[in-house]
């Protein structure tokens, strides 16, 4: 896998097939994600956490529908709150082609959005159950996994995973408000454009948290990147990323139970507190989601570093879709 000339270049050419000089990973966005026909996805989603709370904040345009959803989980209440509004054809979206572009949806009333000031991103949302307003700051030279999976010229995905974010701000559930207080609380952005064959499914993991006092996450991930060459694996440490070689399996009967990620790099073991299931069926699209939120543990191994870590709060993910 090579790393790409760090400099803007289009995700597409002018015929909409995938431009081969973006193929591979870099640690800094570059990608200008200018899609083109139909069968497009594209998504930002947002995970805010710290030891207690945990919120997500989506807005996801795959042309056929569009979503925005917010959802938190308090773990030590074991309460939790979501909110999904869907929109045909994804009417009134914008979602940018740049990594760090303004992106937003709207149904009546009912907004959200993603924006970028400066070094900062803006997480706003004001709907029915939810009102937001989260403030994740970037460390200078903070690095991210950016990367093409191919696979083939039609088919194809950019993504930006972006881990260990220091976050504050405050949310307002139904009039009860929490608040993240910028020494303990990261968010973790998941940045994807690409159009993709019609059957998937995947396996994801991510975290991010404190080890000894560095900024300390993971990205996995099986299954999507099949066939491709390619992988999404990687750890976040101190504001670097480290790309993992191997490809990681997931062993586990239910995703309401346990879940073992195991390779020669990686052996963790990930503990459901929660499991939250979002279902589409829309025609040409059908969509099972689910979303364990939970503790991992485990062993990484990376750059001749071994870091053993416990019960850090986190999601995994498991897909399977027609779109």
């Amino acid at each position: 896998m090579k790393t790409l000339i760090k400099k803007r270049k289009k995700l597409c050419c002018e015929n909409g097939n995938l431009n081969l000089e973006t193929i591979g990973y870099e640690k800094y966005p570059h990608i200008i994600s200018n899609l083109k026909g139909i069968r497009k996805k594209r998504f930002n989603f947002w995970t805010v956490k710290n030891d207690i709370f945990l919120f997500s904040i989506a807005i996801v345009d795959v042309d056929y529908t569009g979503k925005g959803i917010l959802f938190f989980y308090d773990r030590v209440r074991k309460e939790y709150f979501e909110e999904v509004i869907e929109v045909p054809f994804a009417k009134n979206f914008k979602l940018s082609e740049f990594v760090y572009g303004n992106s937003s949806m709207k149904k009546g009333e009912y907004q959200i959005s993603n924006e970028y000031i400066r070094n900062n991103a803006i997480l706003k949302a004001d709907t029915k159950k939810f009102k937001v307003d989260i403030e994740v700051k970037y460390p200078e030279n903070v690095e991210s996994l950016n990367l093409i999976v191919p696979w083939n010229n039609k088919k194809f995905h950019f993504t930006s995973k972006q881990n260990c974010l220091p976050a504050m701000g405050r949310i307002n559930i139904e009039g009860r408000i929490y608040s993240f207080h910028i020494k303990n609380t990261l968010a973790s952005f998941d940045y994807g454009r690409g159009i993709w064959p019609y059957k998937t499914f995947w396996n994801w993991a991510s975290f991010s948290g404190f080890k000894d006092g560095e900024k300390f996450g993971i990205n996995l991930g099986y299954g999507w990147t099949k066939g491709s060459g390619v992988n999404e694996n990687c750890v976040f440490y101190d504001n670097k990323m480290y790309k993992l070689n191997d490809e990681v399996e997931f062993i586990y009967d239910k995703l309401d139970k346990e879940v073992i990620i195991k390779s020669s790099e990686v052996d963790i073991v990930f503990k459901t507190e929660y499991i939250r299931e979002e279902k589409t069926n829309v025609v040409v699209l059908k969509s099972n989601l689910k979303q364990a939120i939970g503790s991992f543990s485990g062993i990484i191994k990376f750059k001749n570093k071994e870091i053993e870590f416990k019960d850090i709060f986190g999601i995994i993910e498991e897909h399977k879709a027609r779109w």
